[in-house]
């Protein structure tokens, strides 16, 4: 028997997992209780049957896992991946450097610093999308821009195809990437399972929603994919939802929709609707609050347990240090941010302030210039070089630069603590009060009222603006 107090939408899950054949697709929008249904639809797979679910991160395995009966095998898809290696290799250590090495001592030289991530960073795009033949991976470096550093591309191109032929042969080490490339480089059993249910569909590349389809059973195995196509933001590192799309369109898979928002007020359902039209409010949502403020406002108005978003990082760092000046705590989310900015001063191999500043503005227009002339926008390169010009601004030396940096950039998820964040970092959160910094993202979020075509730009307005669960500031500079 279902429970009177799960929606039609979610009772129509429940009856799919139980009685249908064929796929499933899930699309959940924000706040609509996924991880619940989730949950409650195991209770309705059929009893016999052998079941896994796949996660994005170990933050949702770890709910999963939590929640889910002891009949279901929840896992990562880097885990499963891992596990398979180890079976098959016996004795195998994690080198997350293991392929910077690797093109290091290919083209021998330790002081080709660009070079060499730039080749490190299309390997793993090839891995993400299981790519190895020259001409894939020429189309990988032209639709990711990468920079060949002024080497010819087909030689560029021999050099990643080396390196992917070396991190092949050294199975005793592998780096994370490894964890969902080398089952399908090996071809490794990765056990089989009647229901393959996998969630955040949206943030996936292409080896993990193969690796879905590596382990659901040929005959009568089913997959369910639940997420959202509008909280698709990661494109640019490699997310593709052409899979998924694929998949919906057989015609023995199902689409089902979960669209009543159980954490949006009124209010921010009606601003978000022209973005996605079937965004609904629970019955008893409350009414919610749209306010719009000035940056100074918001300094008096935030506190401990908010949400201050931008769609950039570069306006959070003088934003965090008013907060701290001011006695409040508070950090930014990304240690991944934090870690490329420190990476860009050991670059430049200076020693002051002044110096590193002029490297900078170099390093910048160089950059700048090169994804231009390629068609590409350089927002990425414009966000490090702010970040870091604000970081310079009040410090003695780089040792203090980098200090703060580390004290600055954090993931941490605190509730005493006021977190600033750009909207990817913080997708999947939510909070009472969220501040979003309006002028950092004018141009997409006049986009909602003029109705634009839904792209990733306007995904993130409504990824945004969904991350409140009642109050939603929208801060202008002034």
């Amino acid at each position: 028997m279902i429970k009177k107090e799960w929606s039609i939408f979610q009772k129509q899950i429940f009856k799919n997992i139980h009685y249908d054949m064929g796929h499933l697709i899930i699309e959940a929008l924000a706040g609509s209780g996924k991880t619940s249904t989730i949950i409650e639809s195991f209770k309705y797979v059929p009893k016999g049957k052998k079941v896994i679910a796949l996660a994005f991160n170990k933050i949702i395995q770890k709910e999963l896992s939590e929640r889910a009966p002891a009949r279901v095998e929840c896992s990562t898809f880097h885990s499963l991946g891992f596990r398979g290696i180890k079976q098959k290799f016996k004795t195998v250590e994690i080198d997350d450097n293991k392929v910077f090495n690797i093109v290091k001592e290919l083209i021998n030289s330790k002081d080709e610093w660009d070079l060499i991530s730039n080749i490190a960073d299309t390997v793993a795009f090839c891995k993400y999308s299981l790519v190895d033949s020259p001409n894939g991976i020429e189309e990988i470096i032209l639709d990711y821009g990468i920079d060949t550093c002024e080497m010819p591309i087909d030689e560029f191109t021999k050099l990643v195809i080396k390196t992917l032929a070396e991190d092949k042969k050294q199975t005793q080490k592998i780096d994370f990437n490894d964890m969902c490339w080398m089952p399908f480089v090996y071809d490794i059993p990765l056990g089989k399972y009647d229901y393959v249910y996998v969630d955040e569909f949206q943030d996936l590349n292409r080896s993990q929603v193969l690796m879905a389809q590596k382990v659901c059973n040929s005959v009568g195995g089913r997959m369910i994919f639940a997420g959202d196509f509008f909280q698709e933001l990661y494109s640019w590192r490699g997310s593709d939802i052409s899979l998924i799309k694929d998949l919906q369109k057989e015609e023995t898979t199902k689409t089902l929709t979960l669209p009543i928002t159980y954490r949006c007020p009124k209010k921010i359902v009606e601003l978000v609707k022209p973005l996605v039209n079937n965004f609904m409010c629970a019955e008893n949502a409350k009414e919610g609050t749209i306010e719009e403020i000035s940056t100074n406002q918001m300094y008096k108005k935030a506190k401990p347990g908010c949400f201050i978003l931008s769609r950039v990082n570069a306006p959070l760092i003088k934003i965090c240090m008013t907060f701290i000046r001011e006695g409040k705590k508070c950090n930014i989310r990304g240690r991944d941010i934090g870690k490329q900015l420190s990476g860009l001063i050991k670059k430049s191999k200076k020693k002051q302030v002044p110096a590193f500043l002029k490297w900078l503005e170099k390093w910048k227009d160089d950059e700048v210039g090169k994804l231009m002339a390629k068609g590409i926008k350089p927002d990425a390169t414009l966000d490090k070089y702010e970040c870091l010009v604000n970081l310079c601004e009040d410090a003695n030396d780089l040792e203090a630069v980098k200090q703060q940096i580390n004290e600055l950039f954090d993931d941490s998820d605190e509730k005493n603590i006021i977190i600033c964040g750009s909207v990817h970092s913080c997708k999947g959160l939510e909070r009472d009060e969220v501040f979003l910094l309006k002028w950092t993202c004018r141009s997409w979020f006049d986009a909602i009222y003029d109705n634009e075509d839904k792209n990733e730009e306007l995904n993130i307005a409504y990824v945004a603006c969904s991350r409140s669960k009642d109050k939603l500031y929208l801060v202008n500079k002034f």
